[in-house]
């Protein structure tokens, strides 16, 4: 049996441009959106997980144009199904690990790209992501100001009615099939 099937799922329907586009659509928030074109989405090679790491996390790397601009903006996906207290340092670790092979690649480059993270959660309990401070214990707050703080995007799929997500064409069902795995209800009668 697979150890992993909603990272293989997940991986399976977000590697699809079409489907990842749509996704994007609905769930970034406008603020955001307003400055992306969608319609210049790419899937970047996977591979900014560690390969002992590959059967456990499962994360997905876009890049979209800005709109009447020269610039770029890597859209990173993480899915969880379950909360996971450390998932704002395992982001952060991905992050720069993109901005490394970019370096990498641009060598002369003075200025990185902006990343946009997110998390795609579908877990059975409602669940908040904790900011990186809460991280670091009782450090004190003269300390904490040198902690890297960053925005990470939560799409909650057990928040969203079943009603909205099934109006999404193309990427609905995918969505319903991963809100509802966990909690044993009959999958044909939620499509």
């Amino acid at each position: 049996m697979d150890p992993n099937p909603h990272d293989k799922f997940f991986k399976q329907v977000f590697t699809k441009r079409e489907l990842a586009r749509r996704f994007f659509q609905a769930f970034l928030p406008p603020e955001v959106l307003q400055h992306l074109d969608l319609s210049k989405l790419r899937v970047e090679k996977q591979g900014f997980v560690d390969q002992k790491l590959d059967e456990t996390f499962s994360d997905l790397l876009y890049r979209v144009a800005w709109k009447g601009g020269e610039g770029f903006v890597y859209l990173l996906m993480e899915h969880k199904s379950h909360p996971a207290p450390m998932v704002r340092f395992q982001v952060l670790g991905y992050m720069v690990r993109v901005w490394e092979q970019y370096m990498k690649q641009h060598k002369n480059a003075r200025t990185l790209p902006v990343i946009v993270p997110m998390v795609l959660y579908h877990g059975a309990n409602r669940w908040q992501v904790p900011d990186m401070r809460s991280l670091f214990g009782d450090a004190p707050d003269a300390l904490l100001g040198f902690v890297p703080e960053f925005q990470v995007l939560v799409d909650d799929l057990g928040e969203v009615p079943d009603k909205e997500l099934a109006c999404l064409r193309g990427i609905g069902p995918n969505l319903l099939v991963m809100k509802h795995i966990h909690n044993g209800q009959d999958l044909i009668r939620v499509l």
